[in-house]
C-alpha cells in the first residue's frame, strides 16, 4: 500500500523491470471514490516478443539467403554471357581476327543478341576478305602490265627504292644497268 501511494498520480503507468502498473484514480464529480490500480507480470509479454524478434530475424535471414541465391543464378544466367560477348568483342578488336565465334548458350533474348554478334563478325569477315581480295588485285594493276603479266615501270621504281636503302644501310655499291630496246 505504501508503494501504491508513492505511486498514484493520475493517469500514470510504471513499470518495474518484470511488472507494469497503471494507477488511475476513481472520481464522481470531483469526489474521488478510490484508486484503480492494475498490475501485470511482463515476463510473458517479454517471452512472446523475444520469440518474435527471433522469428523476424530468421525470416529476414531467410530472405536474404534466398535473395542471394536468385542473384547469384540470375548472374550465371544473364551476366556471364554478357561479360563473354564483351571478352570476345575485346579480342577481336585485339587480334582482328573475325573469325572467333561465341557460342550460343540459350534461345532467349541473351541468345539472339549473340547470334547477332555472331552474324555480324561473318558479315564483317567476308567484307574483310573482299577488301584484301580487291586490295591485291589494285597491288597487281599498279605494279604489273595487265597484258603480259610482266613488271612494270612502277614496280621496277619500287624495287630500285629498296635496292638503293639498302646499298646505302649496309655501305654496299649498286649496280643498275638499262637496256632500251626501242620498237619492242
Amino acid at each position: 500500500a505504501v508503494l501504491l501511494g508513492l505511486i498514484a498520480k493520475e493517469g500514470r503507468t510504471f513499470s518495474f523491470n518484470k511488472h507494469a502498473s497503471h494507477v488511475t484514480p476513481i472520481r464522481d464529480d470531483q469526489q474521488a471514490l478510490g484508486t484503480l490500480v492494475l498490475h501485470a507480470d511482463n515476463r510473458l509479454l517479454f517471452r512472446k516478443l523475444g520469440a518474435t524478434l527471433i522469428t523476424a530475424v530468421l525470416i529476414t535471414a531467410g530472405a536474404f539467403g534466398l535473395a542471394w541465391l536468385i542473384s547469384s543464378r540470375l548472374q550465371r544466367v544473364i551476366s556471364q554471357p554478357i561479360q563473354l560477348l564483351a571478352f570476345t568483342m575485346q579480342k577481336v578488336s585485339d587480334t582482328k581476327d573475325f573469325s572467333i565465334r561465341v557460342a550460343k548458350t540459350s534461345n532467349d533474348e541473351i541468345g539472339g543478341l549473340i547470334a547477332g554478334f555472331n552474324q555480324m563478325l561473318e558479315e564483317v569477315e567476308d567484307r574483310n576478305l573482299i577488301l584484301l581480295q580487291r586490295q591485291e588485285h589494285l597491288n597487281q594493276l599498279a605494279h604489273f602490265d595487265p597484258l603480259t603479266g610482266l613488271p612494270n615501270r612502277t614496280l621496277f621504281y619500287d624495287r630500285l627504292s629498296q635496292a638503293l636503302n639498302y646499298a646505302k644501310r649496309h655501305k654496299k655499291i649498286l649496280l643498275v644497268m638499262f637496256i632500251d630496246l626501242d620498237h619492242f
